[in-house]
């Protein structure tokens, strides 16, 4: 190995591996690519078509009960123009999309909010105390790896 190589190379130097052709040390052993690494994080994609079909039942379901129109109901359904998978971008799509998510559920929580029932003070600073711990667990977490 060198130089260059270490220098166009630096995962594989802290990694503490020979790295030749393509591929990088991976703790433990290694891989050959990217694809080996997502692959079985990646199970889950052939989920994917139920939950394309679970927004359109969604919307559906939502204007025949009646909590939201008709408007609101299609922008809700916009959701099925939302990218699936780890490596998605961002596109003038998902932005209309999850902007139709909030055109649609956005007036519901407000009137949720509105009318609902107040919470106490001491709900209030319990579920504070509980987000806010589970959030610096979370944190740490990822820092971890």
């Amino acid at each position: 190995m060198n130089e260059n190589t270490l220098a166009k190379n630096s995962s594989s130097q802290i990694a503490g591996g020979e790295q030749s052709g393509a591929g990088f040390w991976f703790p433990g052993r290694w891989v050959g690519g990217t694809a080996m690494i997502l692959g079985p994080i990646l199970i889950v994609s052939t989920l994917n078509a139920f939950v394309f079909f679970g927004w359109v039942v969604l919307a559906i379901g939502s204007y025949l009960s009646g909590v939201l129109g008709l408007p609101r109901s299609i922008a809700l359904g916009l959701m099925t123009a939302l990218m699936f998978g780890v490596l998605k971008g961002s596109s003038p799509i998902s932005v209309i999309a999850t902007g139709g998510l909030c055109v649609a559920l956005a007036p519901l929580g407000i009137k949720v909010l509105r009318e609902g029932p107040r919470p106490s003070r001491r709900a209030i600073v319990g579920w504070s105390f509980l987000i806010i711990g589970a959030l610096v667990i979370l944190f740490f977490l990822g820092q971890a790896g």
